[in-house]
């Protein structure tokens, strides 16, 4: 009966490695068997612990810490495509996202649940925003980079991305998490309010 009970305990210590470092396939297999912090972490290990560590505390040179950042920027870099980087050291682009919205969901959760606390992702409803406002706080917040039209610029280092593409979700989201070199706004310098006018 030991040796049985042994054996169990061999099995399932070998199944929980496995899924840690299981590559993205089998991951997206565990999470569609309704286990997303396990998907998640089968999908951390192989796409962001080289340069986020696998503690989530960042590895020098490569990726700065996770711990803290929160769900709402881990869905912004995630949604938008800017992560994970093609290689370290290089501004972060919007392109196609490589995971799909179950896998953003399991890693959002895993994240989250290592790393603590930090801005959720919001909820934008921009039908209740005041349109007049919302083109005011634009052109006063965001225009000197983004310019007028929301097409894009370039800065001294950076380049300001033009915002056709984005979701509502995904500039609200970015007025609360400041990616890359973009300040962030509290909800004491924009309420939810103005987020709702600035993305009618």
């Amino acid at each position: 009966m030991r040796r049985v009970r042994a054996g169990y305990a061999v099995v399932a210590a070998a199944l929980a490695l496995w899924i840690v470092a299981a590559p993205r396939s089998a991951a997206q297999g565990v999470q569609e068997a309704g286990q997303p912090a396990a998907g998640g972490a089968a999908l951390y290990a192989d796409g962001c612990a080289s340069c986020h560590g696998a503690d989530l505390r960042g590895v020098r040179g490569r990726g700065p810490t996770l711990r803290g950042v929160g769900a709402a920027a881990v869905d912004f870099y995630l949604s938008t495509g800017r992560m994970p980087l093609a290689r370290p050291g290089i501004q972060p682009d919007r392109a196609e996202p490589v995971y799909d919205r179950r896998e953003r969901a399991a890693l959002v959760a895993f994240i989250t649940a290592r790393g603590g606390a930090g801005p959720p992702i919001p909820v934008v409803r921009p039908e209740r925003g005041d349109l007049a406002r919302g083109r005011r706080l634009f052109a006063d917040a965001c225009s000197g980079c983004h310019q007028i039209m929301g097409k894009g610029g370039i800065g001294t280092g950076f380049v300001a991305p033009g915002l056709g593409e984005a979701t509502p979700t995904q500039l609200a989201e970015a007025v609360r998490v400041g990616p890359y070199l973009m300040p962030r706004f509290s909800r004491e310098q924009l309420p939810d309010a103005d987020v709702d006018a600035m993305c009618r």
